[in-house]
């Protein structure tokens, strides 16, 4: 019976060896097996849209550089073109004035001889001359408001 019990041990241990080279060689079979043409097919065009869409994006990446270097370049020019400040020699800093210094008498005024020298005519003479169209609207009020006081007192007169 011990031997019967070896011969059963030993022929399962050779089944089990020859159980698992058999399971080794599928094993390496499964790995190396070839690929499917449907696969190798849908590989291929999966890769090709994969290349597609990197080249989109890169497009659309210098697009957008280029539309951001425009829109820099466009700001720069109407700021240059539409600043508030208008581009005249730079003036020194002005130093603070205190309260004592705000009741003395100002100084004589250069501003005719500073425009003169940046090429922009005096505008002492422009500010002295009336405005005809100012003058013209003020005598048609004027005028308006003569006729209904030189009205009032007839019509007055007549409801007396």
């Amino acid at each position: 019976s011990t031997q019967s019990t070896w011969g059963v041990q030993k022929l399962m241990m050779e089944n089990t060896t020859t159980l698992e080279r058999t399971i080794a060689e599928w094993e390496m079979k499964y790995e190396n097996r070839p690929s499917r043409e449907d696969d190798l097919i849908k590989i291929n065009k999966l890769i090709s849209q994969v290349l597609e869409k990197e080249a989109q994006v890169q497009k659309l990446q210098n697009e957008l550089k280029f539309y951001k270097l425009e829109l820099e370049n466009r700001e720069e020019n109407y700021n240059q073109m539409f600043r508030r400040s208008p581009l005249v020699a730079p003036t020194p800093p002005q130093p603070a004035i205190s309260n004592s210094a705000r009741l003395l008498p100002a100084a004589p005024n250069n501003s005719a001889r500073k425009l003169a020298s940046v090429g922009l005519p005096s505008l002492k003479h422009t500010l002295a001359r009336p405005n005809p169209l100012a003058a013209e609207k003020t005598t048609r009020s004027q005028s308006a408001v003569s006729l209904t006081n030189s009205e009032k007192p007839s019509l007055h007169r007549a409801n007396s």
